[in-house]
């Protein structure tokens, strides 16, 4: 008896989860920033940080003596922001693209480098708001997204090259 084949091959369904995981990190990426922040209280005045989004660091003060409040100084992290975005989209056109074995390998490669730039602007700009700001921040669990994004891209792109190995190997032995 021959054994039936499944619909979808074992190889092709793990790609895709690894996919569809790294399209979850990269949407969880953008709803929350990496950075949480612990406000400053001075003699005169009460400094506390915000990243709402990826886009701003706000560092606002308040008088204790009036209670006035104002923005002290604004700093884009936009960088964060297109890298997260790039990270998105590379992750859903991997998946999307069935046909070209090269068009997904570049995908791959985008993305993988996308995430890294992440990390490096994280760094970059902690570096800057700490010392320009003096904000004593740290990562949240949001930090972890982008690793899960490239570690899930690595794991696909081998995933294609096992496969690819195997269609040769099966090849030379017929």
């Amino acid at each position: 008896m021959e054994q039936e084949k499944s619909i979808i091959p074992p190889r092709m369904l793990r790609r895709w989860i690894y996919m569809s995981i790294a399209i979850i990190a990269a949407a969880l990426l953008g709803t929350r920033p990496v950075f949480n922040f612990q406000s400053d209280t001075g003699i005169l005045y009460t400094r506390s940080f915000s990243m709402e989004d990826q886009k701003q660091f706000v560092v606002t003060q308040r008088e204790l003596s009036t209670g006035a409040e104002e923005v002290a100084a604004i700093m884009s992290v936009k960088g964060l922001y297109y890298c997260s975005k790039a990270m998105l989209w590379g992750s859903i056109l991997c998946l999307l693209c069935f046909f070209s074995y090269r068009g997904r390998m570049t995908l791959i490669f985008v993305t993988v480098a996308a995430a890294g730039l992440f990390y490096i602007l994280m760094i970059v700009y902690a570096i800057r708001m700490t010392d320009q700001h003096y904000a004593t921040l740290y990562p949240n669990f949001a930090a972890i997204w982008p690793a899960i994004v490239l570690q899930a891209m690595l794991l696909t792109r081998s995933n294609m090259i096992r496969e690819k190995i195997d269609e040769a190997d099966e090849e030379t032995s017929l």
